[in-house]
């Protein structure tokens, strides 16, 4: 497997594609480069084990085919020549032109001066009748310095595959972003929902191929549209912040979560054709690895859970969508929290608890005040219940420390009706009466 990679676009692309190129192919290595407007690089000898060329060159191409159709992929033993193979569209280094020396000289950007003189070694190589790298390498090494200036050894060098030029640092940008033009040749635009919904696909798909590069997930984003609005002259440009208090990684289930906000944001329809569209990460959290486990679902089982959370909460409201956490509290209305985590990766084995009388199914918010009379018991709305069965009391007493105590005895009252309720009855000085508390279904 040769150690270098490079995928370069013969008819160009602009910074802000291959910044999102590079920030998806940082999954495969860590050594990542941009050359400005053609490639990006990256060195895979690292990951050998994990990938095989074939393989990797299949992902790579996946990854390019979403920034355009034309693209090359090489594989080299040194950057410069995977760039130059790409370049020229060749498979064996030997045959390429002299002009590749420029490749050589330096690879990782635009070189003026080095592209001078190595293009400089075009005319007395021809001279002698070359006109390929491999005969520069045919020549004997040792009196190329003196035929042709230093810089010939050098050059001579870096063709044998001895490499000895640092690997630039590629900086990640803080907050990504993703667009897209919605106006294509002869067309005014997206005039409907459904359209803005297929063109967010793709969105989607590149900016979680994106994030999971960096080994990161999507936890807030905004979303901005541009409206061509009668009669104004300018674009209007709406925005609209989306969070996600699960945080996602999957394009297919971001891609729902924001059709359902877009419901809610736009349930009137588009007030004009949309002429393009933006993804900007706002916030982001850790991500759940680099590669999937082969032996375990609970990575697209998270992935889907979150989704159906984050769905429900734009559906219904930010605050309605939750789970319920134990607190250590005595009083039972509120011994409990809202709370939002993701699946833990492993069942936890569940300690031995000291035996604890039976809680109800169903926990009113309020305690609801009961008349007794005999064996009936009636609430305020005329609903009532024959009790046959008291079991208890328990007896529950304590936080008396948070300015108010609590002195009450419980008991599971069966009834002819068939359900069981869960009823309390106020000692002196602490809310005399009898209050219905809950129902166990």
């Amino acid at each position: 497997m040769q150690p270098y990679a490079c995928l370069y676009f013969p008819a160009g692309l602009p910074a802000s594609r291959l910044d999102s190129l590079a920030d998806a192919c940082l999954r495969f290595s860590s050594q990542v480069a941009v050359r400005d407007g053609e490639a990006v690089l990256l060195e895979t000898g690292k990951s050998r084990w994990l990938y095989q060329q074939g393989s990797l060159g299949l992902r790579l191409q996946h990854l390019a085919q979403r920034e355009g159709p034309l693209q090359r992929l090489r594989f080299g033993a040194s950057p410069a020549e995977a760039l130059a193979l790409a370049r020229y569209d060749a498979h064996d280094p030997a045959a390429l032109p002299l002009e590749a020396l420029t490749d050589y000289a330096s690879p990782f950007r635009v070189d003026e001066p080095a592209s001078r003189l190595a293009l400089s070694l075009g005319p007395p190589l021809r001279a002698l009748g070359l006109s390929t790298l491999g005969g520069l390498l045919a020549l004997p090494p040792q009196s190329l310095g003196s035929r042709f200036g230093p810089q010939a050894p050098l050059l001579r060098h870096r063709l044998a595959g001895h490499w000895d030029m640092g690997w630039p640092r590629y900086v990640k940008k803080e907050q990504p972003s993703e667009s897209l033009s919605l106006c294509q040749a002869g067309d005014s635009g997206c005039s409907s929902l459904e359209q803005l919904a297929f063109s967010l696909r793709l969105l989607c798909e590149r900016l979680c191929a994106r994030l999971r590069g960096r080994d990161e997930r999507l936890g807030r984003l905004r979303l901005t549209l541009s409206v061509d609005v009668f009669p104004r002259r300018e674009p209007r440009h709406l925005h609209w912040d989306l969070g996600l208090p699960l945080a996602l990684g999957e394009a297919r289930e971001l891609h729902r979560v924001l059709g359902e906000a877009l419901q809610g944001w736009l349930g009137r329809g588009l007030p004009g054709p949309a002429l393009a569209v933006q993804l900007q990460v706002l916030e982001v959290a850790p991500g759940s690895g680099g590669q999937r486990h082969l032996f375990s679902r609970h990575e697209e089982q998270v992935e889907a859970f979150n989704a159906v959370v984050d769905r429900l909460r734009q559906r219904l409201g930010p605050g309605q969508a939750y789970q319920g956490g134990l607190l250590q509290r005595y009083l039972p209305e509120q011994a409990w929290e809202k709370v939002l985590r993701e699946p833990p990766a492993q069942r936890q084995p569940i300690p031995e608890l000291p035996y604890l009388p039976a809680r109800p199914t169903r926990l009113l918010a309020r305690a609801q005040p009961l008349l007794r009379v005999g064996d009936q018991l009636t609430l305020a709305n005329g609903r009532r219940w024959q009790a046959v069965d008291w079991q208890g009391p328990e007896r529950l007493q304590g936080e008396w420390w948070l300015g108010r105590g609590l002195d009450r005895d419980y008991y599971r009252v069966s009834t002819q009706e068939g359900l069981d309720l869960w009823v309390y009855q106020g000692r002196p000085g602490a809310g005399p009466g009898t209050w219905l508390h809950g129902f166990f279904d």
